[in-house]
């Protein structure tokens, strides 16, 4: 029994002020082990011991049997029973919030180990007076330090083979893992606290005695140390909730001494919808994005419906903006850099179609050269050799390029600062390569990537007068004209008009 205040030691203490600092105290303030304590009277010196709730006298006033004063507990003189060290009196004491007696990280690790195996303990060790921000702050930690080696260290590990490659390839991969990083971070610690208070929320719905939102938020940010499976790699960040989910619904019904399916079903609640809202609600962003387009709508103008059909110059675009984004509107100096972004696999429409393959086309991975390989060839590699084959084709690509080619798609954005959302500047054309199909007829569709993630759609026949007007608006950008795009092939890259044309495959 220790002062609240200064931690004075207040056994065999007559009075009820404490020596040290002079606050008063009474012994009905602390909680004890039950018969660890000696009550003794204030008279005669007999002693009884506390077996009731908190480890007190039960009843509180009686008249003592050896000298037959009328007595209260709270006027005792207190000291640990025979046998019992003053540690040994004290209840379990809630190990993160023991300050100074071990170190944080012994702290931790303890309080993670009784979130995972004895959770009702843990609540029941905790101050019903404890901080909600101190909890929260625990949860915040712990949950992001099992994120940091479950999600984000794979992450960083998995972008090592890019030091040293030109083009921004090991920034853009870097800064958009940092960029994760902090947007995880911040909904992470918003959604715990929503967690906390949904739960608390459907207590009060669901019936009566509900204790305060304190011992809701203790169970449920003070179970975090349960989630310690989130740390696993891959499947980890996905499972992980589940164990941390069952400690809070235990240490729940032990705060507010509820039934169990009751506790259940407030901590599961919000889990539960989450589990199936997040993923629904990034594919209504995608198509909300996608439709966006239609009919000139938000990001597109005329001709900018979202089709299928120009779902996979959908897929570049954005791959090339987000490109840009991380590298100052800057795009790749050429387009096998978006190989290594990660978001082209599996792109196209009606299914799986290597990449710069449009669908449809007699275009295939074999036919599109890379160095002295092709694009299937160069799939095959390992990660390090794909790197060296990379920064060969860097090394040949002229630094004047205006235009280059790659499979299907001619890509039109060298020069230009393509991160302001532009929506009128064409980024990406899609072609097929003539080296394996025939001429376009003039009916045939042409997809157009444009500098705000929209696709404009055209005809074969009608692409000479829009590459005309495109011109003109470049000629405002500083930008030189392009030329008649279906002359631009793998081993004939557009270059300015007073540029040698290289012979290269």
């Amino acid at each position: 029994m220790r002062c609240k205040s200064c931690d004075y030691a207040l056994w065999n203490i007559r009075t009820r002020i404490c020596p040290e600092c002079s606050a008063p105290f009474k012994p009905s303030d602390f909680e004890f082990a039950p018969s660890s304590v000696k009550f003794c009277c204030l008279h005669c010196g007999q002693a009884y011991y506390g077996t009731g709730e908190k480890g007190h006298l039960v009843p509180t006033l009686f008249d003592c049997t050896s000298c037959r004063q009328r007595v209260h507990m709270d006027e005792m003189v207190l000291l640990p029973a025979e046998g019992i060290t003053e540690q040994q009196t004290t209840v379990d004491r809630m190990l993160w919030l023991e300050r100074g007696e071990r170190g944080v990280i012994r702290r931790w690790f303890a309080t993670i180990k009784w979130a995972m195996v004895q959770p009702n303990r843990l609540i029941r060790a905790t101050p019903e007076n404890s901080s909600i921000g101190g909890a929260w702050a625990y949860a915040v930690l712990t949950g992001f330090a099992f994120l940091a080696i479950g999600l984000f260290l794979p992450s960083v590990f998995a972008q090592l083979p890019l030091i040293g490659m030109p083009g921004g390839l090991m920034r853009f991969s870097l800064m958009g893992i940092g960029l994760s990083v902090i947007a995880t971070g911040v909904g992470f610690a918003l959604l715990i606290y929503l967690w906390a208070l949904s739960a608390h929320g459907l207590l009060r719905i669901t019936g009566g005695g509900v204790r305060s939102f304190a011992r809701t938020s203790h169970a449920i940010f003070y179970s975090a140390g349960a989630g310690i499976l989130i740390a696993v790699p891959c499947c980890g960040p996905w499972l992980g909730w589940i164990w941390w989910a069952v400690s809070a619904t235990n240490m729940v019904k032990e705060a507010h001494r509820i039934h169990g399916g009751r506790a259940a079903f407030a901590v599961l609640a919000l889990p539960t919808v989450c589990a199936i809202a997040l993923p629904l609600g990034y594919w209504a962003l995608i198509m909300f994005i996608m439709l966006g387009m239609r009919g000139g709508g938000m990001f597109g103008g005329p001709g900018a419906a979202w089709t299928p059909q120009n779902m996979p110059v959908t897929t570049l675009s954005s791959s090339l903006m987000q490109y840009s984004f991380q590298n100052s509107g800057i795009g790749p100096q050429h387009a096998i850099e978006l190989m290594l972004a990660g978001n082209l696999q599996g792109w196209g429409a009606g299914g799986p179609t290597p990449p710069f393959c449009y669908p449809g086309t007699q275009t295939t991975a074999a036919s599109i050269p890379v160095n002295a390989g092709t694009l299937q060839s160069f799939q095959a590699l390992p990660r390090t050799k794909q790197l060296g084959e990379i920064q060969q084709v860097l090394n040949a690509t002229p630094a004047n390029v205006i235009a280059h080619r790659f499979g299907d798609y001619v890509f039109t954005y060298h020069g230009a600062t393509i991160n302001t959302m532009d929506p009128t500047l064409w980024m990406v054309v899609m072609l097929p390569d003539p080296a394996v199909n025939p001429a376009p007829a003039p009916g045939d569709a042409v997809h157009i990537g444009l500098g705000n993630y929209s696709v404009t759609s055209t005809t074969f026949g009608q692409l000479p007068a829009l590459v005309q007007a495109q011109n003109q608006y470049r000629a405002t950008l500083g930008l030189p004209p392009l030329p008649d795009l279906s002359t631009v092939t793998h081993g004939n890259p557009a270059l300015p008009v007073a540029a040698t044309q290289p012979t290269q495959k």
